[in-house]
This record gives structure tokens, sequence and C-alpha cells, in this order.
């Protein structure tokens, strides 16, 4: 199989992308397994790749509460490795594989626990009386785990809708919706220090490559714009400034770039939709078409990678090599000078925007069938995401490779 070599430099408009897959990108099923739970089962979620690329991590209902299962990755030797009471989720392998990392959910809190990949050595991370909100994430060198927590919230006054991408994983708690911060822990537990103070929404983080900084989504003044902090809380820094919302902060694999996703109104190719066809009452009247842009992690050179008529271009995720990026999109179609949705999918185009293609072609029972999170295999050969083309959501691989 013939991989997309490195990134070797950068221009001032981004960087140069050397020896890229040419022509189709062919796909083939590599996984995945059939759930046979209730029709109303949350079904499987969040998968999670093992260092070595062999296995996913994911959350299941199957039997009837949610436990962490570990399959091969082609689907094969399917393992539950929590079997308990507690609802537990959104599984994170750390970096040498020798720890799943997850959320626990029990008598109306969750508490982050980790456990090794045969089931043994369960042990909870944290343990207090607030609600965490976040999937853990590892930091590359896997000496730190990020979360956000409402743990140290205050309500704030309300806030107007912001439009945020589809699937944007808003939590079950009754109510008020939590208003978290961000903090990071050691591996063990120890040392979980609080990195945000401003009692809004903070969320979605992302490792530096070097595992010295975070870029996050935060609504501190009043609408989703993407930040970076220091992993010991100092530096904090706007990195963009705009009355619509920057989502999912995605750090590139060499740190030189960050992905995310946008609402603000485009430039150049794209522009033919016109603000009342981008505009949607359910969302106060903001912009509904997301779209992938890049920045320098200073917030410089934002520029959009995918400037398509699709709506809501959601969560990238960088191929470990830098030279790909995967999201999810909802493409749509005019009847009647409306602008309808059709169904959710999974793209990858390369990291310079071009050859963009459709992985999943929206085979499924439902609208919203293809959707993340979606995860590169450390060694660039599949992609993992939730799929309900069979009707319960699953789990998904693919191998991405160059037909010829």
């Amino acid at each position: 199989m013939q991989k997309p070599k490195k990134i070797k430099g950068r221009t001032d408009r981004g960087l140069i992308v050397v020896g890229v897959i040419a022509g189709i990108i062919a796909i083939t099923t590599a996984g995945g397994c059939l759930f046979n739970g209730a029709p109303d089962a949350l079904g499987e979620s969040a998968p999670s790749w093992s260092a070595d690329s062999a296995r996913v991590a994911f959350s299941s209902d199957e039997t009837g509460n949610q436990d962490i299962y570990v399959m091969n990755a082609d689907g094969t030797t399917r393992v539950k490795i929590t079997d308990r009471e507690a609802k537990d989720m959104e599984p994170s392998w750390s970096p040498d594989g020798e720890w799943i990392a997850f959320l626990s959910r029990t008598e109306g809190k969750t508490d982050i626990h980790r456990v090794r990949p045969d089931g043994s050595g369960l042990t909870s991370l944290t343990v207090h009386p607030a609600q965490l909100y976040s999937r853990p994430i590892w930091s590359p060198d896997g000496t730190k785990i990020a979360f956000t927590s409402n743990r140290d919230a205050d309500p704030p006054p309300q806030l107007g809708p912001t439009p945020v991408p589809f699937h944007s994983d808003a939590p079950e708690f009754p109510g008020a919706a939590p208003r978290p911060e961000l903090y990071v822990m050691n591996a063990d537990g120890s040392g979980q220090t609080r990195l945000t103070f401003n009692f809004f929404f903070d969320g979605n983080p992302t490792w530096s490559p070097d595992s010295r900084r975070l870029a996050f989504q935060s609504r501190e003044d009043g609408d989703h714009e993407i930040y970076v902090v220091n992993a010991d809380g100092s530096g904090l820094t706007k990195l963009t400034d705009n009355e619509d919302a920057d989502v999912f902060p995605a750090w590139s694999p060499d740190g030189r770039v960050i992905a995310f996703s946008s609402n603000r109104p485009k430039s150049g190719f794209g522009s033919e939709l016109t603000e009342a066809a981008r505009r949607d009452d359910a969302t106060a009247g903001n912009p509904v078409d997301f779209e992938i842009y890049i920045m320098d992690p200073d917030g410089n050179d934002i520029l959009n990678r995918t400037q398509t008529t699709s709506l809501e271009d959601s969560r990238p995720s960088w191929s470990p090599d830098g030279a790909w990026i995967a999201f999810e999109g909802r493409p749509n179609f005019p009847i009647d000078d409306t602008l309808v949705s059709a169904g959710a999918d999974i793209y990858v185009m390369q990291f310079e925007g071009g050859n963009l293609r459709n992985l999943t072609n929206a085979q499924t029972k439902n609208l919203d069938g293809n959707r993340g999170p979606i995860v590169w295999s450390p060694d660039g050969s599949h992609i993992a995401f939730v799929t309900e083309r069979y009707g319960t959501p699953q789990i998904q691989t693919v191998r991405v490779f160059n037909s010829s």
C-alpha cells in the first residue's frame, strides 16, 4: 500500500504536501460488528484505537447496560472489559497502549476511570461529587489527561443559542446544561489542575504534539471561539474573534496548524449561497453552514479548506502523517428555493483541500447515520467512526489506500 508522505515545508498560504496519494481513494470495509440490541438502544459509540492499530475500544449497551469493549480492527474477538451497573462510556486508549481511560456514570455523577485492555487494574482517577462532561484526552506523550468538568462552575447569565454542528455530544444531564471548565491531571489521577476560570462552556480540547499546550473552544465572550493554553494554565490566548461559532479544534501532527469548524460567512468559492439560505430560524438566525478551516497556532493565516455548498462540515481529524483531514459533512440540495440536508457522511480530503472524497455515501437508515468522533489508526491505514446504516449505531472501520 502506498502511503502519503510527510509534510515537508510551508508557504505563506499553508503547508506543502509532497507525494500525497493520487487518483481515487479506494475504500473497503475492514470491520464493524452488527449490533443486535433493541431498536431504542444507544448502540455502540466512541471508537478509540490501540497503539499498534490492531484493536478498537468502544462503548456498547448491547447487554442492557453501557460497558467498555475491545475488538480487533476487523470486528472479530469482541471482549467486554467492564461489566457493572455503572454506565461506562467514552473510552480513550493511552498512547503506549497500556491503559484505557473512560467515563463512568453512576448515581447522578460521572468520574474518569482507567482499566487495562484485558479488564484488569480498574481504578478511579477522579472522585468528585460534580458531574464530569467530556471524554478523557491523553497527551501525546501519555503523561497527562485533559478533561472538562463543572465541579467549580457557577451559573452565569443565560445566553441565546449558538449553533454548533450536528452530533455535538450534548450531555445527558437534566435541567440546565452544566458549564464545564478545562482541567489537566497526571495519568494516575494526581495533580488535577484547573486551567480556565470563566464560568462559561470550555470544551473539545486537543493537545499540541509536544504535549505542552491545549487548544479548545470556549464561550467566554458569548459565542464559541478557539483558545490555546499551556498545560500548566499559563499563556491563555484567544485565537479567533468573530460573531459566529468556531468549534472542534484539531492540532496537526507536526504542530504547525490547527484545523477547526466554523459557520463564519464564506468568501470566494461558495459565496453563491445567500444569507437567507445559510440562516435558519431554529438557530436564532445564525449561519448553519459550517466548513473546515485551518490556521496557525497563533491565530494567523485562517484559510477555508472545504468551501463547499454542504452544511455542517464538522469534527476535523488529521491523518497521523498530516497529509489528510477527515471530517463529518452533510450535503444539501435545493428544493423549492429551500436547502434540504441529505444524510450525514464521512469525508476525507488532502490537507490543502484537494481530492475530496465521500467515504460513506449516506448508506444508512437514518439521516444522522454516519458520524464521529472520526479517529485514524496510529499507522494511518484505517478510519473508525459510528454508523447507523444498519439501524442501531455501531462502530465501522474502513481502510483508506491508493487503488493502484
